[in-house]
């Protein structure tokens, strides 16, 4: 009896190690969705660091269409962009939720987005300030934070004016991203209504914005920013343009365009619209997402921050909107929105290019990926 009981205690001891070794596999992705196709709010997935698996953990359910999330650098907080599923309503707001032990949200409070359409939220590093931009009437939105997560209501609300070169999508400005610089006391603004990156001053006492010496750099006509993302040393910002498919190359140090390059291979003819856009740690690859030729873009970078297209992989879905590498940049995770699932890819060589592996995970209408 003696003997029976050491080999019950020996194997729950083991079990419990080669347990918790898979739990130390696995981390959690937020799913942010539009609702109105089957989604129930945001998606908690379970993803195995070592296989690629994605498992649906926990669904926070009475979100509606929570299109962009971000995460405190403390891994205390997200918030949430939301609209609602009657537009006529007017209730466009941006949701702080805390995050459990267990990984699970709880909301804390929302605030009205100040605008039409909000898409995109950042946060600064050290948590106090919070910032929106409203995609359906151009404007971008500050908030401040309590102590709690909880969000003030705005403290600045700054509209953004003018037109673009394509009169049926660039009738008035239409802000599509907005990022603290994490390089410079400056926050970017990627208009894709008025083809420009705007430029702000940020004061990070009173958490202010106010015009940059160089108010903006000017993309080309019709071409439509969307997102953007930093090299490395911060000398380079890269936006990608949704309406003309390509990538453009700013110089910080005059914020002038030194290069746009189309993200889709020669000779294509079809309807496609770029989405989402990430540069490597290392800064030696930049990525970009392609809606219609379905595929996600790899370039090499040089060492003057040029691009040159090294390959298109489709992404097996649909509608390829947001992306993420996960944290070990062993994996990259696409949300394709139209086909409502999430596909998993690997890089298996040192050549950048992403490689799919055959595991997926079905999420109605993906549009937001945060570990």
């Amino acid at each position: 009896m003696k003997h029976i009981k050491q080999v019950f205690i020996l194997s729950f001891i083991i079990f419990s190690l080669i347990s918790s070794g898979k739990d130390r596999d696995r981390i959690l992705l937020y799913v942010g969705t539009f609702s109105g196709t089957g989604s129930e709010g945001i998606y908690v997935c379970s993803f195995d660091t070592i296989s690629g698996d994605l498992e649906l953990a926990d669904i926070i359910k009475g979100v509606d269409n929570p299109n962009y999330l971000v995460k405190s650098a403390d891994g205390k907080y997200v918030y949430i962009c939301m609209r609602p599923q009657e537009k006529e309503s007017g209730n466009y707001t941006v949701g702080a939720f805390r995050i459990e032990p267990d990984g699970k949200l709880s909301k804390i409070n929302e605030q009205p987005a100040e605008g039409i359409d909000p898409c995109y939220v950042d946060i600064t590093p050290d948590g106090r300030f919070v910032a929106v931009s409203n995609y359906g009437n151009g404007t971008i939105v500050l908030f401040k934070t309590n102590s709690d997560g909880s969000l003030n209501k705005s403290y600045q609300v700054i509209q953004h004016k003018g037109e673009g070169a394509n009169q049926e999508r660039q009738q008035g400005p239409h802000a599509h991203s907005i990022q603290f610089s994490p390089f410079s006391n400056q926050v970017y603004v990627a208009d894709l209504g008025i083809d420009k990156l705007m430029i702000y001053d940020f004061d990070p006492e009173t958490g202010k914005l106010s015009e940059g010496k160089i108010p903006f750099s000017s993309l080309p006509p019709g071409s439509g920013p969307r997102h953007f993302d930093f090299s490395p040393d911060g000398k380079y910002i890269y936006v990608v343009n949704e309406l003309i498919s390509s990538v453009s190359v700013i110089e910080t140090k005059n914020f002038k365009v030194i290069q746009t390059i189309s993200s889709l291979p020669y000779g294509f003819e079809g309807s496609s619209y770029c989405a989402d856009i990430h540069v490597s740690s290392g800064g030696n690859y930049l990525y970009c997402s392609n809606r219609g030729h379905n595929s996600v873009s790899t370039f090499t970078v040089d060492k003057n921050g040029t691009l040159k297209l090294i390959a298109t992989t489709e992404t097996e879905g649909n509608w390829p909107r947001n992306f993420t590498f996960s944290p070990d940049e062993k994996f990259l995770l696409v949300a394709n929105q139209n086909s409502n699932d999430i596909q998993v890819f690997k890089f298996l060589s040192d050549k950048g290019i992403p490689v799919y592996i055959n595991k997926e995970i079905k999420i109605p209408a993906p549009v937001c990926l945060k570990f």
